[in-house]
């Protein structure tokens, strides 16, 4: 599955770009991981994935980073009553 139904996830989320510009490992490894697991020299279905989940987890939870959201909401909440209550 990861080797044929996944193929096109790794190519985006895994590119020579984004591995780069997240900094978190190094492309050449990773295509030398996927070269040889693609050709069936070696079964690194487990690296691919973790590397898979841990980039999709960083685009869920630091690029877009959910946490500063809801404590902005806070924020102008507490911001808004404390305006309505000083007028």
């Amino acid at each position: 599955w990861l080797r044929h139904d996944l193929e096109a996830m790794w190519n985006d989320l895994l590119s020579e770009h984004a591995v780069r510009q997240r900094g978190w490992f190094e492309y050449a490894a990773l295509r030398n991981a996927r070269e040889r697991s693609q050709a069936g020299r070696t079964d690194l279905y487990m690296l691919q994935w973790a590397a898979l989940t841990v980039e999709l987890w960083a685009r869920a939870f630091i690029d877009r980073n959910p946490g500063a959201s809801a404590s902005e909401d806070a924020t102008c909440s507490k911001s808004s009553k404390i305006s309505a209550t000083a007028s």
